[in-house]
């Protein structure tokens, strides 16, 4: 057995649960991190984020992933959790913003945009992309 399995099943063992369910978190995403193969990775995503519900970076590493296959739909639901739990997230903002924006959701992208700009307002690629999305919803 390895180091890292020997020290999980310790843990998983351990009369505190909180210490189980971290090193379990810690263990999953070592194995995304790992894995190269996408169908795999998503796999590993769906059972980490599973397992581990209240971790915001996962939800959003997961979104990011999602958002690259082009699963808009089940991105945009990742970023939403991301932010449930980290509302300062600017960057699932963001994310959101040019998913909106590539489906002409032109309100939803300001919006989305807007908010991530209000914790991170100095981001001057998010700026241009409101600057954009704001003449493409006057020019519709």
């Amino acid at each position: 057995m390895s180091a890292a399995g020997l020290i999980l099943l310790l843990t998983l063992c351990s009369p505190w649960p909180d210490l189980a369910g971290a090193a379990e978190c810690a263990y999953l995403k070592s194995n995304i991190k790992k894995e190269r193969d996408l169908t795999k990775r998503r796999a590993l995503f769906r059972q980490a984020v599973a397992h581990c519900p209240d971790d915001a970076g996962l939800h959003y590493s997961f979104g990011y992933g999602l958002e690259r296959s082009r699963k808009y739909d089940e991105a945009l639901e990742q970023y939403s959790l991301a932010l449930a739990l980290d509302p300062a997230m600017a960057k699932a903002y963001f994310n959101m913003g040019d998913i909106y924006k590539s489906r002409e959701k032109y309100a939803d992208a300001i919006l989305s945009y807007q908010q991530g700009l209000q914790i991170e307002p100095e981001n001057s690629r998010v700026r241009k992309n409101l600057t954009r999305t704001l003449e493409a919803a006057q020019n519709r």
